[in-house]
C-alpha cells in the first residue's frame, strides 16, 4: 500500500481522541460552472466528541494545502447551559453534493440534536425530527428521485435510526430551499426480538423507485430484515429475522449487503469480539458471516425471504518481529485469529481483475482494530499490547458457493484506523487511520494472484474456507492427545461390531467416510481405526479429501467425540447409558465447536448420529430432531429407533423432519 499523505491532528486534540471516522467519494463542484458538477473528489471525516474534521482529498486541495472543514459540538449547542458531545456521523449524498448527519447527545440533560453540516459551504442544518437520546446506530441510503417527470422532482434519502429495545425509525430525509428534514417516519418495533439495534444498513430494491430493504443487526446476533416503502400505505413490515450462523459469535458491530441480482442479496455481518460470561468461558473471536438471501413475492406481492450461510470466517492477524515503517502493511507470515478486536467498517463490491476476461468477482472486506500481543524486546520475557489495524478480504466461489482469502494485512506498529472507501473497476481500497490515508489495489492484486500472477505485497490463500486455511492440516491434536486418549479398545471394537450388525450392517460414521474415498481406497479408511498411528491416518485421509473443509471438520469432530468420551466407556465398551447425554457437558467438544465455527445443526447433527453409533439411541434422537437439523438418511434413522423400542422419540423425529423437508 501507498502512503499519500499525512494530516495533522484534530484542532487542539490528540490523535487518540478521534473516535472514528472514514472516507467517502463525494462530487465536487466547479465554481466556475453554473449547474454540472465536474468531478468526484474523495472526503476523509475524523471525528471525536468535540470535534468533527472532514479533509478534501482531491489533487487541487492537496495542492493547495487546503484547510479541513471543522464542526465543534459548540456550535451545535441549542443554549450554553448544554454540554453536547458528538456521537455519530453519517455521511449522506443528496442533490449531487455530500454532507454530514451529526448526532449529538447531551448526557446530563437526556436529550438530543440532530445536524446536517454541508462541509463545501460550511452550513449546518438543523433537522426537525424525532431524535432519540438513546439512539445506537444510523444508517443512510444512497440518493433516490421523486416526483420524476414533474415540475417537483427532488431527491431524498432514506434515513434509519437503531434504537435499544428491538425498535428501529426509518423516514426520508431531504434538502429543499436551503432546508433540510426528515419526513414520513416509520416506527418499528421487533415483537419478537427485544435486543438493542446496534448496526443498520440500507439496501435499495433493483428496479423499484419506492421499496428499500433495511437490515437492523441486534445485539443478540440475529439480523432482521426490514421492507420499507418510501410512499404508500403499510410502509414498513418485517419480513425475517435471520439467526446468527453459530452460537459462537458475538454481537454484529457492522452489517452491509449488495444485490448481486435482481432478487439475490449478499449479506455480510461483522461480529464483533465479547468477554467471556463467566471464568470458564473463553472469549469469543471476531468473525464475519456471509449470507446469501433470495427475494421473492408472495400472492399478495409481499416479499419472502430464503437464506443460506455461504461462510463464516475469524478475523485474522499475521504478526511478525521485525518492522519497517515503509511497509505499513505486511503480508505472508503465520495467521493467527484475534479475540479482542473491534470492527470499523465492512463492505461488499466487485472486483474487475485486470487483463483477465471474467465477469466480476465479489468480494467482502473488513477493517479492524485490535489490541494486539507482541514480544517487548527492551525487557526479557515480556510482552506489550497495542492497538493495530487489521484488514481481510475474500472473494465469493460461486461455482464451489465459498470464501476465498484474497488479502490478509495488518498495521504492524500502533495503528488505530476509522475507516476505508471502495472505488473503481479494480476496487481500490483508502484507509482512513489516525496518522495518514492509505491506498491501495491489495484486492484486485490478490484475485489476479489467484490466476498465477504473483504480487508480493498481498497474502493470497486460494483454498481457504470458513476460516480455516488448507495450509493448516487437519488434526484434532490441539484438543486431545491422541495417544493416551487411543480408546478403541476390544471391548469397545465388538460393542461397534454389534452396534453396526443392529444398524444395518454399516454405522453413519461409515456411511460419512464413504464420501471421502473412493471405492478403491475404503480399505485404508475404516472405523474404527486399530492404532494410535491409523488413527492420524485416517484424519490425514479425511483432510486430503475434496470434501469442503466444514464437511472435513464435522468428521473430526466425530472421532474427537470419542476420545474426549474416553472416561465414560464401560468394561464391556459401552458408553455408560444413563439419562444425561455422554457429550452435553464435554468442554472440549464444545471449544472445538466455537473455535471451528461448527453451526449448531451440524453440531447437533454430528452428536446425534455419534450417540446412535453408540447405542445411545434416545439421546440421539433428541439431537436430531431438533427444529434446526436436516438429518441425512432418515429412513436409516427411523428404524434404528424402532428397532431399539424409541417409539415415541421416532414419531417426533419423524414429524420434525417431514416437516424440514423441502417441498
Amino acid at each position: 500500500m501507498e502512503l499519500i499523505s499525512t494530516f495533522a491532528a484534530l484542532p487542539n486534540h490528540s490523535y487518540v481522541e478521534a473516535i472514528a471516522g472514514g472516507v467517502v467519494h463525494s462530487i465536487a463542484a466547479d465554481p466556475a460552472a453554473s449547474e454540472v458538477p465536474t468531478d468526484q473528489c474523495p472526503l476523509m471525516y475524523r471525528y471525536s466528541s468535540r470535534m468533527l474534521e472532514i479533509h478534501n482529498l482531491s489533487a487541487a486541495a492537496l495542492h493547495l494545502n487546503e484547510p479541513p472543514s471543522t464542526l465543534s459540538a459548540d456550535q451545535l449547542q441549542p443554549d450554553a447551559d448544554s454540554s453536547l458531545e458528538i456521537t455519530i456521523v453519517e455521511p449522506v449524498t443528496i442533490n449531487q453534493s455530500t454532507a454530514f448527519l451529526v448526532f449529538a447527545r447531551d448526557a446530563s440533560a437526556k436529550s438530543a440534536t440532530l445536524s446536517l453540516f454541508s462541509p463545501f459551504d460550511q452550513l449546518v442544518y438543523s433537522l426537525d425530527a424525532p431524535v432519540h437520546y438513546r439512539t445506537r446506530c444510523i444508517s443512510v441510503s444512497p440518493s433516490r428521485a421523486a416526483g420524476a417527470g414533474s415540475t417537483t422532482e427532488w431527491e431524498y434519502a432514506v434515513v434509519c435510526f437503531g434504537l435499544p429495545g428491538g425498535r428501529a425509525l426509518i423516514g426520508n430525509l431531504s434538502i429543499v430551499a436551503d432546508r433540510a428534514q426528515i419526513s414520513a417516519v416509520e416506527k418499528l418495533s421487533l415483537a419478537s426480538h427485544k435486543s438493542d439495534v446496534v448496526c443498520s444498513c440500507l439496501c435499495p430494491l433493483p428496479g423499484s423507485d419506492n421499496c428499500l430493504l433495511a437490515f437492523l443487526g441486534l445485539a443478540s446476533g440475529h439480523v432482521a430484515v426490514i421492507e420499507y416503502l418510501s410512499y404508500g400505505e403499510n410502509r414498513v413490515r418485517v419480513v425475517t429475522v435471520i439467526p446468527p450462523s453459530s452460537p459462537s459469535l458475538g454481537s454484529p458491530a457492522k452489517v452491509t449487503a449488495k444485490f448481486t441480482h435482481d432478487r439475490q442479496v449478499l449479506l455480510a455481518v461483522a461480529h464483533s469480539t465479547s468477554a467471556p460470561k463467566d471464568a470458564s468461558a473463553s472469549a469469543k473471536d471476531a468473525a464475519v458471516a456471509v449470507h446469501s438471501l433470495k427475494i421473492d413475492s408472495d400472492s399478495r406481492s409481499l416479499l419472502t425471504v430464503n437464506h443460506t450461510t455461504i461462510g463464516t470466517m475469524p478475523l485474522q492477524f499475521m504478526l511478525r518481529d521485525d518492522f519497517d515503517f515503509s511497509h505499513d502493511f505486511s503480508a505472508n507470515f503465520p495467521r493467527r485469529t484475534l479475540s479482542d478486536a473491534s470492527f470499523v467498517d465492512l463492505a461488499v463490491f466487485n472486483v474487475y481483475a485486470q487483463g483477465l476476461n471474467r465477469p466480476p468477482t465479489l468480494v467482502v472486506a473488513a477493517l479492524a482494530n485490535s489490541n494486539v500481543e507482541k514480544p517487548d524486546h527492551t525487557l526479557p520475557n515480556s510482552t506489550s499490547i497495542s492497538l493495530h489495524a487489521v484488514f481481510n478480504a475474500w472473494a465469493l466461489d460461486h461455482h464451489a458457493n465459498k470464501l476465498v482469502s484474497v488479502s490478509c494485512q495488518n498495521s504492524l506498529i500502533p495503528c488505530p484506523v476509522f475507516g476505508m472507501q471502495v472505488s473503481g473497476a479494480v476496487a481500490q481500497v483508502a484507509v482512513v487511520s489516525s496518522r495518514q490515508v492509505i491506498l491501495g489495489d491489495a484486492i484486485a492484486d490478490g484475485l489476479q494472484s489467484l490466476f498465477d500472477t504473483s504480487d508480493d505485497t498481498v497474502a493470497v490463500v486460494p483454498n481457504i474456507s470458513l476460516g480455516i486455511p488448507t495450509t493448516q492440516p487437519l488434526s484434532i491434536s490441539d484438543y486431545v492427545d491422541t495417544e493416551s486418549s487411543f480408546i478403541y479398545s476390544e471391548a469397545l471394537c465388538s460393542a461397534l461390531t454389534e452396534q453396526r450388525r443392529c444398524m444395518d450392517g454399516e454405522l453413519f460414521i461409515d456411511l460419512l467416510l464413504q464420501m471421502v474415498a473412493t471405492p478403491e481406497d475404503r480399505s485404508s479408511c475404516t472405523y474404527p481405526p486399530a492404532t494410535p498411528t491409523e488413527l492420524l491416518e485416517l484424519i490425514d485421509l479425511v483432510g486430503a479429501s475434496d470434501l469442503d473443509e466444514l464437511k472435513q471438520r464435522c468428521i473430526a469432530y466425530y472421532l474427537l467425540l470419542d476420545l474426549s468420551a474416553a472416561d465414560l466407556v464401560s468394561d464391556t465398551g459401552i458408553y455408560a447409558a444413563s439419562a444425561d447425554d455422554p457429550t452435553a457437558l464435554n468442554t472440549i467438544a464444545a471449544r472445538y465447536v466455537r473455535e471451528n465455527f461448527i453451526p449448531r445443526h451440524f453440531d447437533y447433527l454430528i452428536r446425534g448420529y455419534w450417540l446412535m453409533d453408540h447405542a445411545q439411541t434416545s439421546v440421539s434422537l433428541s439431537y436430531l430432531a431438533d427444529p434446526c437439523v436436516i438429518a441425512d438418511w432418515a429412513p436409516k434413522i427411523l428404524r434404528t429407533a424402532v428397532a431399539a423400542g424409541c417409539y415415541s422419540e421416532a414419531s417426533i423425529f419423524l414429524n420434525s423432519a417431514t416437516a424440514t423437508m423441502p417441498p
